[in-house]
């Protein structure tokens, strides 16, 4: 992996780390998935990136009893290694976690998929009224992410041009 490439994976990687935070982080998906537009992978990168680099290497927090709360290191070699194929990522950990936070990984991409169909003069507006839509569903309780993407969903549908993305 070059330097330009890791800077790119370095990116996503703090990114989404926030998502294996032991504490409600959702409200910042939209910062997070304008993060992932501006690096420019594919949906199809972003899922092997996810699988095989960040469940393996953040996953475990979520299986702590106390996990970290504010920021997780990460062993960027291993990270690496495991994006070049050199070391394969523990079967366990994403077997176990996968499918339990992978829709938080799309309803990242989704918001992508909006950012990326709208006018880059209305990017901020929508971030902003994203953000403020889930910081009011997240205010009081901790609905499913599958409640957040139909709130997102609704939201887009209401305030861009675009249908909203699936």
């Amino acid at each position: 992996m070059d330097d330009q490439e890791r800077a790119r994976r370095r990116r996503v990687w703090t990114a989404l780390s926030d998502l294996f935070l032991d504490t409600e982080v959702r409200q910042w998906m939209p910062r997070m998935a304008a993060e992932v537009l501006a690096v420019g992978y594919s949906d199809d990168e972003m899922r092997a990136i996810w699988s095989r680099e960040l469940v393996p290497e953040f996953g475990p927090n979520l299986m702590q009893v106390a996990g970290e709360w504010t920021d997780l290191p990460y062993d960027e070699e291993g990270m690496v290694a495991r994006a070049e194929g050199r070391r394969t990522p523990s079967g366990v950990v994403v077997a176990a976690l996968a499918p339990s936070i992978e829709d938080q990984l799309e309803l990242v991409l989704r918001i992508r998929r909006a950012l990326a169909e709208a006018p880059p003069s209305s990017r901020d507006d929508i971030l902003n009224g994203l953000e403020a839509l889930l910081r009011s569903l997240l205010a009081d309780e901790q609905p499913p992410t599958e409640t957040l993407a139909g709130a997102v969903d609704a939201w887009l549908a209401e305030h861009t041009a675009a249908k909203p993305p699936r």
